[in-house]
């Protein structure tokens, strides 16, 4: 068992760690646990980068579990120009202790196309959550 002090200070560990990064990525099937940061295609239209991560300050929630979500929203820009690419997630992705981990992902309902310039995505929240252990 995890105390309820010590869940949030797991969080607030990582949240000091930094290197933490959110890409998209254009794989239809979604990952599961076994998937790594490599097995995943990053999206390369005009204008993308990956986006490093700020956190907000890590608390309990109604459940007990420590959470922390992103400081602000992050948002993906087309530049214009290159060929479409559907866009069919969001992953979150560490570099601490060599090599990019990967930590968890959103996989979209439904892909998103990014073709036009000015279009963006925006990933509003990714929780990162600590709960209890049995």
């Amino acid at each position: 068992m995890i105390c309820k002090q010590g869940r949030v200070h797991i969080l607030d560990h990582i949240k000091g760690v930094g290197g933490m990064y959110l890409m998209l990525y254009l794989d239809s099937v979604e990952p599961d646990e076994d998937t790594e940061h490599a097995d995943l295609t990053p999206a390369s239209f005009p204008g993308y980068s990956d986006s490093s991560v700020t956190w907000d300050t890590p608390a309990l929630n109604g459940d007990d579990d420590a959470e922390m979500n992103f400081a602000a929203p992050i948002t993906f820009t087309h530049a214009g120009g290159g060929s479409l690419q559907a866009v069919y997630g969001a992953a979150l992705y560490g570099t601490y202790g060599g090599g990019n981990k990967l930590y968890g992902w959103k996989h979209f309902p439904a892909p998103i196309i990014m073709d036009t310039a000015g279009q963006t995505i925006t990933i509003e929240t990714f929780r990162f959550r600590q709960g209890a252990m049995a």
